[in-house]
């Protein structure tokens, strides 16, 4: 009996560390886990992290509509400059690329820009010659200058040596002189040189041919070539000649003509100047200084 008493006091005191025990764990679980915010507080944080939400979304908002304005001030300035919108930009750059959208015009124009980059005409056909009067002749020269749409060309009266009338070709100018000129030199090694004109045309170059052995139509007469004067005249044969500025020459046969006369030998050579309108009596006039002496360069 008394040991059961023993066993009966026992069991309530494990019963009351058993208790005991099991506080102590209670309240070291509670220590360890983290307080939690109460849930106004998190309701504030929510609303705090809203607000962070809207205010970026108003920056955004902000941000865009800034940018869309820009746009719109763009599209604006492009109204202000085609009332159609850019589709009518685009078809006017179109328009201004059309060269077919420019009309040439040259209305009262000869010469000169038709607008459109193209010609209106060039200044190469110079008035007719005229006669003043039977001794004196009206010459253009071929070639003028465009001014203000209007071709103008310089002119000059030339007193013809013989008369002013028609020529072959029903033109009037000045008829009856036959060339003048000079067969200054011929060398074996530079050729044949002088000068020639035809005093009834002072401003064109005269066609000179050179005859080799015999006068021109003469039996055993050897054709040599001939040119077209082209070297610049000093001013004292220019007045020997009323005018131009062209009438010098150097002539230097061609291979053909060197073998056909043959390397070494020597011959008379003739020159001649031909007239350039009417041909009087003498077409061919033999030049001053013809003939002379001409030797063939050696092989």
């Amino acid at each position: 009996m008394l040991e059961a008493r023993k066993n009966r006091i026992r069991h309530p005191a494990r019963v009351v560390l058993l208790l005991a025990a099991l506080l102590l764990v209670v309240g070291c679980a509670r220590m360890s886990v983290p307080e939690e915010q109460p849930a106004a507080s998190d309701a504030d944080t929510d609303i705090d992290t809203d607000s962070d939400s809207d205010s970026d979304a108003d920056t955004d908002s902000d941000a865009d509509t800034d940018s869309d304005a820009d746009t719109d001030s763009d599209t604006d300035s492009d109204s202000d400059t085609d009332s159609d919108g850019d589709t009518d930009t685009d078809s006017d750059s179109d328009a201004e690329t059309d060269t077919g959208s420019c009309t040439p015009d040259c209305t009262d124009l000869a010469c000169g820009d038709d607008g459109c980059g193209g010609s209106c005409g060039t200044c190469d056909a110079a008035p007719g010659d005229y006669c003043n009067d039977t001794a004196q002749l009206h010459h253009f020269e071929p070639v003028g200058a465009c001014d203000a749409g209007t071709c103008a060309y310089d002119d000059t009266d030339y007193d013809c040596p013989v008369e002013c009338e028609l020529d072959i070709d029903s033109d009037p100018a000045c008829v009856g002189s036959n060339p003048e000129g000079w067969l200054d030199s011929a060398s074996t090694a530079d050729g044949m040189s002088g000068w020639a004109c035809d005093p009834d045309t002072p401003w064109q170059n005269v066609a000179v041919h050179f005859y080799f052995d015999q006068p021109v139509g003469e039996p055993g007469t050897i054709f040599g070539g001939g040119l077209v004067t082209s070297v610049a005249s000093e001013p004292a044969i220019q007045a020997i000649c009323g005018g131009g500025s062209n009438h010098r020459f150097v002539f230097v046969p061609d291979g053909t003509v060197l073998d056909t006369l043959g390397a070494g030998t020597t011959h008379d050579v003739y020159a001649y100047g031909l007239n350039t309108n009417y041909e009087p009596p003498e077409d061919h006039a033999l030049l001053s200084g013809s003939p002379k002496s001409y030797t063939v360069p050696s092989k």
